[in-house]
């Protein structure tokens, strides 16, 4: 039996399935990730979308802002004109999106840059 922090319901870090179910032993893809960081964290993003620097983010997607704050954030690191929103993230990228975060909401800067 799987138990779910109603909070995390609450606050809307976590959604579940357009068909009203939790997969919680399904990994989490990039998207899904952004989602639960920003929203956990308590962060106010754009959720207006002009354009999309990436073929594979519609300006329409639920994820898109997510994206977009991410990418201008320098959050996650993206080299290609390809997000790959359904990618499955890696412990490593995932530690190091928390790591860079924290020191945003922390330090109040604009843009995460890695220490000099």
């Amino acid at each position: 039996m799987t138990i779910i922090n109603l909070d995390i319901i609450e606050l809307r870090i976590v959604d579940g399935y357009p068909d009203g179910t939790f997969k919680p032993s399904n990994k989490v893809n990039k998207a899904e990730f952004l989602k639960m960081l920003v929203e956990s964290m308590q962060i106010d993003i754009n959720p207006n979308i002009a354009n999309s620097s990436f073929i594979d983010v519609k300006e329409t997607d639920w994820f898109a802002p997510y994206v977009q704050f991410a990418v201008e954030k320098n959050i996650i690191d993206v080299d290609s004109k390809r997000f790959n929103p359904t990618e499955k993230m890696a412990r490593d990228e995932v530690a190091e999106a928390m790591y860079r975060v924290k020191i945003l909401t922390e330090t109040g800067a604009a843009k995460y840059s890695p220490p000099a």
